[in-house]
């Protein structure tokens, strides 16, 4: 079950082995029927051409022509607060990609006109 959830075990974790279990089963049993607890809005991009990224739980969003917004999509289930942050930078951003897993944004800089 913890493979198809897409999860690991934590052993120190302070919750009881059925506490975990019944949370492996209540996520497990959200996405096979799409059911969620909470709906949340998040900002998009507009038609002026702003970017946005949605990968492995952290939506991210070009606010401004040097700026980033992050924030991470909280989970109930799975015990997860939302975060959000911003990076802003001296040049203007063409587009960018993302992996949270080893913390890494690519950013390509808007060529000179």
């Amino acid at each position: 079950m913890l493979a198809q959830g897409g999860v690991t075990d934590i052993p120190g974790s302070t919750m009881s082995v059925n506490e975990r279990l019944s949370r492996l089963r209540k996520y497990c049993r959200a996405w096979q029927n799409l059911e969620w607890t909470s709906h949340i809005r998040t900002p998009s991009g507009d038609d002026e051409g702003r970017l946005w990224v949605l990968y492995s739980g952290v939506w991210a969003l070009q606010t401004a022509s040097n700026k980033l917004s992050f924030s991470t999509l909280p989970s109930e289930t799975r015990r997860l607060e939302g975060k959000q942050w911003n990076v802003d930078l001296d040049f203007s951003i063409y587009d960018f990609g993302l992996d949270p897993t080893p913390d890494l944004l690519v950013l390509l800089e808007e060529p000179d006109q």
